[in-house]
């Protein structure tokens, strides 16, 4: 039997997702948010570490607070709703 294909999300959806974690993203003190961009960049903890001059140490844990400040901000926020509210 073929495969019956799932909706998934709409367009709409999907942009105010996408806005909604932008808007997240913002929010985010100047350094998360640099260790943020580079790790989604694909760099790695030292390489990142070296851009920035910090220590991977301070990389990891830089990345870990930006983590747990954005799960929760999502978790928090619905499409619709303003970051930093």
């Amino acid at each position: 039997m073929p495969e019956i294909s799932q909706p998934g999300a709409g367009h709409a959806e999907l942009t105010a997702e996408t806005l909604l974690v932008l808007d997240v993203l913002r929010s985010l003190d100047p350094e998360l948010r640099a260790v943020m961009a580079f790790h989604l960049d694909g760099f790695d903890g030292p390489a990142i570490a070296a851009q920035l001059g910090i220590t991977d140490q301070k990389t990891r844990d830089r990345l870990k607070k930006a983590r747990k400040i954005l799960a929760r901000k999502l978790r928090d926020q619905g499409p619709g709703e303003e970051a930093g509210s």
